[in-house]
């Protein structure tokens, strides 16, 4: 037993990190024991039973696997006042202690003594003589004294099975109704009252701990500490056992069950599942703790854990609703200021929210818009809880089950936690910065993987409590597991790009995602916003042909017949007559125009008047009363087709099955993929969760579809997706419009089609893309017939180009003007990598991130090197001009046998030509409905650590970033693209401090307007390019770039696409009477349009003058096309 002298905590078991594995880090995990009676007996352990004394009065520590190597902990840790070597002399003796004994302490602490200690659901729980709930375990940072804990080790909630078959609930309104007379008549006719239990488990309830090393897949070998609970005995709760009229139902239901369970409907396994345990074991629940042991040195190792509950655990059979695996608080000594709320799918919100501010929430009534955002759920509360007073008989009737009480109130997340996130969460402390990556710290929790329940966090108005809920709602048949919870402390100042990059690595590898590899960047055309239903083989096929003639100008490579080609959805082998043939021949057209083949698809959605709903209506899903479930409204009600159902995923699979082999079609669109797996009791398999049915679905897709298929989910639960598909749609519909249109609500923050919510979600999805899969941020519409803006189609264009997701058009290409066309030649060729949101974390805009950062360098020899391979040579026979896009993709996309630095920025690095330098690209966006002065801070001007010239690792001081501007003492260049202005700026305050701008760069931009600002060091005496009209990257345009000749500047443009602007230089000249400009060895327009000052003060001295030139890249072959030469 090792004791903390302070708070008298008992620990129970420890794990903690070995410092030869992270040296800088000292993450450990620890559950404790809190007496609180202040006889001086340590009553903490429970009391043994009769039955199983000797289970219950001992914790084993078995000598498996090897201990902790230093840097253990022990009792003084966590008010970090003991030291190193006493902890670890400490750790060494606990974890080798076999068993522990009660010894006697007095309680000095009065604060553990409360009533109530972070109750769940506002539940009053009866204190015992035995002792309260204070801290289960923590989880501690003892670098940085930052810590997460909960009050409890686990919590279960459920009732009865037959409480939650059909043939019960279909019947709950009109016995409801029979109450309520009984209730006014006075009978004495018994009424049957629905239970709601739920099961507390703490320390107290630990038989023995066990030390292993255990493998989980992308995470590597981990330091694990299994705890063994017995589950609370059967308690006789008043209507437990499964009345008569029920009882031949739920048999019926539960033979159904088995069957399905013989089949193999998983492809993943996980590999801690092969964990031998003995027949003995099998009985209890096991809690099991890891921290990994391959972590890089610069990386804050995160706490994974998860449950394991024996099968039919009581002789009466039970639903599981919920498995809460965190009821606890988090400290980060620092203010939390933001908290980033994922969505369910999809087109849920997502993005960060400020503390204090409300959470952005749909617009329209749950009946048109709740099964779009229906992911995990918070536990109903309850009519007796277990565990809650151990003395007891193990049930007590919690004090607010009074007439009184208002239960809506108590439901957890409903007031005093109104955040709610599904899959995961980070909880941020933005200090004074608006810079991401030089933030305070931060905690990532969530879960590595849905694949068997959907997981939901709630967090309370002050960012400091929170609660994770494991939505399972089926019946209990077999063992039951959860996914792997996820926790991590991220310190201050050490993140890569952002703080939720480890997390997303790890969700990653945990679901073998292989984001890029499956085919080339997709950039293409969508038949659905301009024709939506009303599209033809004539119609497909004008637009094929028109796209073919454009490749020199907006190469493409995929063409997606969207819906309207079937008769009905769920019909998927019929088709309109006298509008379509054979699909066969529409595959064949986009395939002549050397583009792939794509179609739409949602396959487990059915019309209401579809022949597939009219001859399967048991294949449909029914809500609880019996009735098809609701799947929200998107122009209209629909069925989902039951994913349990094996009849109904062998239809499915034929049907994409035709589509990829009969059809010919290399890239599926799968849309609402919710619609699998419905809120409802009315489905096949009742033993079944929500998650896992989503999980099979998309198996099943999957399999039908084949390795070599692109998949495109949409409408898709973002966990689930993950190693399934290719591309996600990452946000809500795109529109005509900024907000939702008429007579849609204009203040909607959810799922409803509008430009704006496609922005916000393409911005604050963008970390997912490149680690998960490709982002699809939806299309890029130009037409005049939509109501935007010029600047916000500007800005639609911005955010696809930097954070180089998807790009597909959806406009009748025919009739697109000139000068819209225009923006979209400077976006293409996309560059395949992705920017890093710089204020995703601490936005103020309700979600809505402003700053996008990409940087460009020449000091790999990537560019040169892709250019003299034959993938290389065979794409330009092919006119593939994405080629190096998807080159530059894969080798940035997330890949888990690829190690990379931390201060190699890949992800947002776009190769550029020997000789161009490195330099910076911010977007800044005004997304206000009024004009506004935007500012772009220092911070993300340049960043030493983002270029590799310094171990990001190290926080970078206030003198080093002062170094980093005296190497620079003439300024630097910026370049504003869209509005092709040039201006040069000082970082310096004035003349007479050293002291640096917060914001060297504003500029006043319209609402919804969006400006790229490319950033780069002055070099005095050496000519740069510093930017051009022609690419927004000003820079992925230029093949090659020589400056070695004395007093001549050599530029080779790619030529592969015809372009027509201008070009910018710095030429170190005063002189301008010698400039001479060439291009294609024939003189072309030039003026000088700005002055660079000598040095950083901005004297009258010049250094150089800015030169544009006007350039015509013609692609048609000829010796000089594309050559610039500056004479000077």
């Amino acid at each position: 037993m090792v004791t903390n002298s302070k708070k008298e905590e008992k620990w129970i078991f420890s794990l903690a990190v070995p410092p030869n594995v992270a040296p800088k880090r000292s993450i450990e995990i620890v559950a404790t024991l809190n007496p609180v009676d202040g006889s001086g007996k340590d009553e903490s352990l429970p009391n043994p039973s009769p039955k199983d004394q000797n289970s219950t009065t001992t914790a084993s520590f078995p000598s498996k696997g090897p201990a902790p190597v230093g840097g253990g902990f022990g009792g003084g840790l966590v008010e970090m006042v003991s030291p190193q070597e006493t902890r670890a002399n400490e750790t060494k003796s606990l974890l080798n202690r076999e068993t522990y004994e009660t010894e006697d302490e007095n309680d000095d602490d009065d604060d553990d003594d409360d009533e109530e200690d972070d109750n769940p659901s506002g539940v009053t729980y009866r204190k015992s003589s035995a002792g309260s709930y204070g801290t289960c375990w923590k989880f501690c940072n003892a670098a940085h004294g930052m810590k997460l804990e909960s009050s409890t080790l686990l919590r279960l909630s459920y009732r009865p099975a037959w409480q939650t078959i059909p043939e019960y609930t279909q019947g709950k309104r009109q016995r409801n109704l029979l109450r309520t007379i009984a209730c006014c008549c006075q009978s004495p006719e018994e009424i049957i009252e629905e239970q709601q239990i739920w099961e507390v488990y703490t320390t107290q309830n630990i038989v023995k701990t066990e030390r292993l090393e255990v493998t989980i897949r992308g995470m590597g070998v981990c330091q694990a500490v299994q705890v063994y609970m017995r589950p609370m005995d059967d308690v006789d709760v008043d209507h437990m056992s499964t009345p008569k009229p029920y009882q031949m139902p739920l048999k019926l239901h539960q033979d159904r069950m088995e069957k399905q369970q013989e089949q193999t409907w998983t492809r993943f396994t996980e590999p801690d599942d092969d964990l031998t345990r003995a027949p003995s074991e099998d009985d209890y629940i096991v809690l099991t703790f890891a921290i990994p042991l391959q972590t890089h040195s610069n990386h804050d190792p995160p706490l994974l854990w998860k449950v394991d509950i024996p099968p039919q655990r009581s002789a009466k059979d039970m639903a599981l609703d919920t498995i809460s695996v965190l009821d606890g608080s988090v400290d980060l000594k620092e203010p939390a200021t933001h908290v980033f709320i994922e969505g369910y799918q999809s087109w849920s919100f997502a993005g960060s929210v400020w503390k204090g501010k409300p959470q952005p929430k749909p617009a329209m009534l749950n009946v048109f818009s709740g099964a779009f955002n229906s992911g995990g759920c918070l536990p109903d509360p309850p009519t007796a809880v277990m565990g809650c007073d151990p003395s007891s008989d193990g049930v007590c009737a919690p004090d607010f089950l009074s007439s009184s009480t208002n239960h809506s109130v108590l439901r957890s997340g409903t007031k005093k936690y109104p955040y709610k996130s599904d899959f995961f969460t980070c909880i941020t402390t933005g200090r004074d910065e608006i810079v991401d990556e030089n933030g305070g710290a931060a905690l990532i929790c969530g879960w590595l993987s849905q694949h068997r329940q959907f997981g939901v966090i709630s967090i309370d108005e002050t960012l400091g409590n929170l609660k994770m809920h494991a939505t399972h709602d089926a019946i209990l048949k077999t063992r039951v597991s959860t996914d792997w919870a996820y926790a991590q402390l991220v310190s201050p100042h050490h993140y890569d790009e952002e703080p939720m990059v480890h997390y997303l690595h790890a969700a990653a590898a945990y679901n073998q995602a292989k984001p890029l590899q499956n085919g080339p960047l997709l950039t293409g055309w969508c038949s659905w916003y301009h024709y939506y239903e009303n599209i033809s083989e004539h119609v497909l096929r004008e637009n094929f042909e028109r796209l073919a003639t454009m490749k020199n100008k907006v190469p493409t490579n995929v063409a997606v017949v969207d819906d309207g080609y079937m008769t009905a959805w769920g019909d998927w082998d019929s088709l309109k007559p006298q509008k379509f043939t054979s699909l066969d021949v529409v595959a064949r057209d986009i395939a002549s125009s050397r583009m792939r083949p794509g179609l739409w698809m949602a396959p487990f959605a059915a019309d209401k008047h579809s022949q597939i709903a009219k001859l399967h209506p048991e294949w449909i899903i029914r809500n609880d009363r019996g009735v098809p479930a609701n799947s929200s409204n998107c122009g209209k009600f629909f069925y989902g087709l039951d994913a349990t159902n094996p009849q109904v995923r062998e239809y499915v699979f034929k049907s994409v099955r035709r589509a990829v082999q009969d059809w010919g079609f290399q890239v599926l669109k799968i849309d609402f993929l919710y619609a699998a797996c419905l809120e409802g009791n009315g489905k096949y398999d009742l033993s079944m969760t929500r998650a896992e049915a989503m999980h099979l679905a998309l198996q099943t897709i999957r399999e039908a579809a084949g390795p070599r298929v692109f998949l495109i989910g949409c409408g898709c639960p973002i966990a689930t997706g993950i190693g399934y598909v290719d591309g996600m749609r990452v946000s809500a519909d795109t529109g005509p419009t900024w907000y939702p249109a008429f007579p849609l609500p204009f203040w909607d923050h959810g799922t409803l089609p509008s430009l704006r919510a496609m922005i916000r979600n393409s911005m604050t999805r963008a970390p997912f893309g490149h680690r998960w899969w490709l982002n699809d941020p939806d299309c890029l519409l130009l037409g005049e017939s939509t109501r935007l803006k010029g600047e916000e189609i500007i800005s639609a264009a911005s955010i696809i180009a930097m954070t180089c997701g998807m790009l597909l058009l959806s406009d009748d290409l025919t009739k697109v003007s000139i000068n819209r066309m225009k923006i979209l030649t400077k976006i293409f060729p996309m560059t395949g990598v992705s920017g890093v949101v710089l204020d995703l974390h601490t936005t103020k805009n309700k979600g809505l991130p402003s700053l996008i950062r990409l940087w460009c360098t020449d000091r790999y020899k990537h560019l040169e090197n892709f250019r003299l391979t034959d993938s290389f040579m065979k794409s330009l026979q092919e006119e593939d001009y994405n080629a190096e896009a998807t080159f530059f993709g894969r080798q940035s996309a997330f890949d888990f046998e690829k190690v990379c630095a931390v201060q190699e920025r890949f992800r947002s690095c776009i190769h550029v030509a020997q000789g161009m330098g490195t330099w910076t690209v911010v977007s800044v966006s005004n997304w206000d409905d009024k004009p506004q002065v935007m500012h772009v801070p220092r911070l993300a001007i340049y960043s030493s650590s983002e270029t590799g010239w310094r171990n990001h690792g190290d926080v970078m001081s206030s003198s080093s970033r002062l170094e980093d501007h005296e190497d620079n003492v003439s300024g630097f260049h910026v370049f504003a693209f869209w509005s092709n202005r040039y201006r040069w700026i000082s970082v310096k305050e004035n003349e007479t401090t050293d002291s640096l701008k917060p914001y060297p760069i504003s500029q006043r931009l319209l609402s919804h307007e969006t400006e790229i600002f490319h950033i780069r060091k002055v070099t005095p005496g050496k000519p740069q390019y510093v930017g051009s009209d022609l690419h927004f990257s000003c820079g992925h345009e230029v093949l090659s770039f020589d400056a070695s000749e004395q007093h001549r500047v050599k530029i080779s443009l790619k030529t592969e696409l015809s372009r027509v602007g201008h070009v910018f230089l710095f030429v170190p000249t005063v002189d301008t009477n010698h400039i001479q400009v060439s291009v294609a060895g024939k003189p072309t327009r030039w003026s000088v349009v700005g002055n660079v000052p000598e040095n950083e003060d901005g004297g009258s001295h010049c250094c150089g003058r800015i030169v544009r030139a006007m350039v015509v890249v013609h692609s048609d072959g000829s010796d000089s096309d594309g050559e610039i030469v500056v004479d000077y």
